[in-house]
């Protein structure tokens, strides 16, 4: 298995399994004293940088599935993997008072020895356990500014990436896998087609809109937000129609965010 991290500003807060690659997302490569492999992760998408200011975080998987295409990734499964966020079928630290189904741990305790994605026997996937919404709109429109999800949910549609009738399933969908297929372990090649699919969507949007608001720092990520749940909702599709809507718990763990004090707040 490859496990890849996402970083662009600091390296990764715990103790990475000894296959981990760091994919730099900065034109600056870091100080590495920890002498941990660091692939330049801008030399792998074109325009990367103005392309970094339009989608956020939404280019990470970008950059990583082209790096998997140049290293024939054919079999097995990927980890992709975050700065201070992982995905594992064992706890750590304890749950998230603010974000319901994470933990927060502490650095001490995500240091203390590698932190390894440990597959079930018979499964190639660890993600999030499924989130209950009452729905993936009504959970959006919460939080975000709606246009740009139904603009994203639009392009999809148009692209090919989903059917009209998906389209009212994704809006409607109860659950929400948190990362969707951008964090976790996943089949290599179902995950290269998958993504592939899903960046296209992105790359369209960018290129015809912008989103709603572009002055709060937050609120102008939506290309990832938007990214984050038709991944989750491709993700959902392909477990259930493996599996008979019958879903294993051994493909399933939980997302853990490092932090200093063990207690992540949004923006930090």
């Amino acid at each position: 298995m490859k496990t890849f991290i996402i970083c662009h500003q600091d390296l990764p807060c715990y103790h990475l399994p000894a296959d981990a690659s760091i994919v730099w997302l900065n034109a600056v490569m870091p100080e590495n004293t920890q002498g941990l492999h660091i692939i330049p992760g801008y030399e792998f998408i074109d325009n990367a940088v103005e392309l970094h200011k339009q989608l956020s975080g939404a280019i990470g998987p970008m950059v990583i599935r082209n790096i998997a295409a140049e290293m024939k990734l054919n079999e097995g499964s990927l980890t992709i993997w975050q700065y201070r966020k992982f995905v594992t079928r064992e706890n750590y630290g304890a749950p998230s008072i603010d974000y319901g189904g994470t933990h927060d741990v502490g650095i001490k305790e995500a240091s203390e020895k590698p932190i390894i994605p440990h597959l079930a026997e018979g499964h190639q996937y660890i993600v999030s356990r499924p989130m209950q919404l009452g729905n993936l709109f009504q959970q959006y429109i919460a939080f975000h500014h709606v246009s740009d999800l139904l603009k994203y949910t639009a392009l999809a549609v148009d692209l090919g990436v989903i059917s009209e009738q998906d389209s009212f399933l994704f809006l409607n969908c109860a659950h929400l896998i948190i990362g969707g297929i951008e964090l976790g372990t996943y089949p290599a090649v179902w995950w290269q087609s998958a993504f592939e699919r899903l960046q296209s969507v992105s790359l369209a949007f960018v290129e015809n809109f912008t989103p709603y608001d572009q002055t709060d720092p937050y609120q102008k990520r939506a290309v990832a937000f938007c990214q984050e749940r038709l991944g989750s909702y491709l993700l959902l599709k392909e477990l259930s129609a493996a599996h008979n809507n019958n879903l294993p718990m051994g493909l399933f763990g939980t997302v853990h965010t490092v932090t200093q004090n063990g207690m992540y707040a949004r923006g930090t």
